[in-house]
């Protein structure tokens, strides 16, 4: 007699506990190394169920790219009432950091996309202006040409070095000070009393 694996259901919230093991796997991982089946295995049930549910893993990733961007979208709300500028920038380059380094495999491109690029294929407006909001939040609603252009490319860079190869050999508390020097001195430095001169953390 052939021994079967019990039968585990998933219940109605079916939908929402896939994309929550999903995105558990997804950040341990990386979206290219997890397959259905890995997640079909975390929830205790069979690849079919997944089916049943999500076609493709790229649906699964805009699913659980849903909890990240609300996360993420609520952020925005908060900080866009602190009224003091330094407060407030830096503010956001800490929980950029933090969510960079959270979700880092979820940033990383693979053959399903990234997080941001699924999502924008379903809230292609809330996506398109997260990124002026941000720039923004860093710059000032008035900011000087200069002080956007580094507000971009601290974002741009920040990326980068969070799913690129340039963080090779340190751990995540490490690269966390060392992203949050640099964009502490790169937009705070105009920014009287911020108080952020002190020597690299990494020397």
């Amino acid at each position: 007699m052939t021994n079967r694996r019990p039968t585990v259901r998933l219940g109605q919230d079916a939908r929402r506990r896939i994309c929550d093991a999903a995105l558990e796997l997804f950040r341990e991982h990386g979206v290219e190394a997890t397959s259905l089946q890995m997640i079909a295995d975390h929830l205790g049930v069979t690849k079919a169920a997944i089916y049943y549910h999500f076609k493709t893993k790229g649906e699964i990733l805009l699913g659980a790219a849903g909890p990240v961007l609300a996360e993420a979208f609520a952020f925005l709300d908060e900080v866009e009432v602190v009224d003091d500028p330094a407060a407030r920038i830096d503010a956001v380059v800490e929980r950029v950091v933090d969510f960079m380094l959270q979700n880092r495999a979820l940033l990383i491109p693979s053959s399903e996309g990234n997080v941001f690029e699924q999502a924008n294929l379903d809230e292609p407006d809330a996506i398109s202006a997260a990124w002026p909001r941000l720039v923004r939040l860093l710059a000032g609603p008035d900011a000087r040409p200069e002080r956007v252009v580094a507000a971009e490319l601290y974002l741009m860079g920040a990326g980068a070095v969070v799913t690129g190869e340039l963080r090779a050999g340190r751990d995540d508390e490490e690269l966390r000070e060392a992203l949050l020097w640099s964009g502490r001195a790169l937009l705070l430095s105009e920014q009287q009393g911020a108080g952020h001169s002190a020597s690299h953390p990494m020397r």
